[in-house]
């Protein structure tokens, strides 16, 4: 219900697919994104596998970092200011999320991939009334998954191109092949495109 009303069934659908894909594609992309990371930034993987207690600290950095959603756009329902600049009500807003996530005057080394970050006080999920619902289970699912990565590989390694989604509202990667290579334990290196 909204102002005591009803959903359309409409509405009903379209927040069915909101949750659909902030459920599925952010993760998948927060996820896809934060090995990416940690490939470019062989350092911080090594300190990961040094310390798997700090994957932790490193999901929050992985979501600021790969910027799963790019932007999302409001519009003001009163008359307020933002940094010295006036919105009326009914202007629309646009927030990107990757500026917010890189902010100087919110963190350190803004540029700089650091699994340690502490805090981290991202935007990667929103915040206040309109903090991601699914945020703390994308969170679980991030951390899970890499748990079992980092478990069952001694390494991974970029084998092409990456290709990014080509998109003003969710940012990750298409297309990424890389070589698995499993504990020794293993006879061979597994092949695997991680999207």
């Amino acid at each position: 219900m909204v102002n005591e009303q009803p959903l359309t069934p409409s509405q009903v659908a379209h927040n069915g697919v909101q949750l659909m894909l902030a459920g599925f594609e952010t993760t998948r992309n927060a996820f896809s994104g934060g090995v990416l990371a940690l490939l470019e930034h062989p350092e911080q993987m090594a300190l990961l596998r040094e310390d798997p207690k700090r994957l932790r600290l490193a999901v929050e950095e992985i979501v600021r970092w790969s910027d799963p959603v790019i932007s999302l756009m409001r519009v003001a329902t009163a008359d307020t200011e933002v940094g010295g600049k006036k919105i009326k009500a009914g202007e629309r807003v646009l927030l990107w999320f990757p500026s917010a996530n890189r902010d100087s005057e919110a963190f350190d080394e803004p540029y700089k991939f650091d699994i340690t970050r502490h805090p981290n006080l991202h935007l990667g999920f929103g915040a206040g009334p309109h903090f991601c619902l699914g945020g703390p289970l994308a969170k679980l699912e991030i951390r899970l998954a890499m748990e079992e990565l980092l478990e069952r590989y001694d390494g991974i390694e970029i084998t092409g191109p990456v290709e990014r989604v080509q998109s003003s509202f969710v940012g990750g990667l298409k297309h990424r092949p890389v070589k698995l290579i499993p504990h020794a334990i293993n006879s061979r290196p597994a092949c695997q495109s991680l999207r």
